[in-house]
């Protein structure tokens, strides 16, 4: 039942990792980003919004959407 359920409604999620390197004092930090579904990283700067990561999903990606396709026949047979 409950996978029924997720396969109706889907999910998203969205990761945000900040580092630093402590071998480096002094250096920037990083930030790494990394998203499914339909969500997305966005940053506010000087009021203006400047996307991260772009909208990933099934539905907007037709060779995505054919490799799970292909994936899912695989292990259904």
């Amino acid at each position: 039942k409950l996978g029924m359920a997720g396969q109706k409604l889907g999910a998203s999620a969205l990761l945000c990792y900040i580092h630093h390197e402590p071998s480096e004092p002094g250096r920037y930090f990083s930030l790494t980003v990394a998203n499914v579904g339909t969500c997305q990283a966005v940053l506010c700067r000087d009021g203006r919004p400047l996307a991260l990561s772009k909208v990933f999903s099934l539905e907007q990606s037709a060779e995505e959407m054919e490799r799970v396709k292909l994936a899912k026949a695989i292990i259904t047979e």
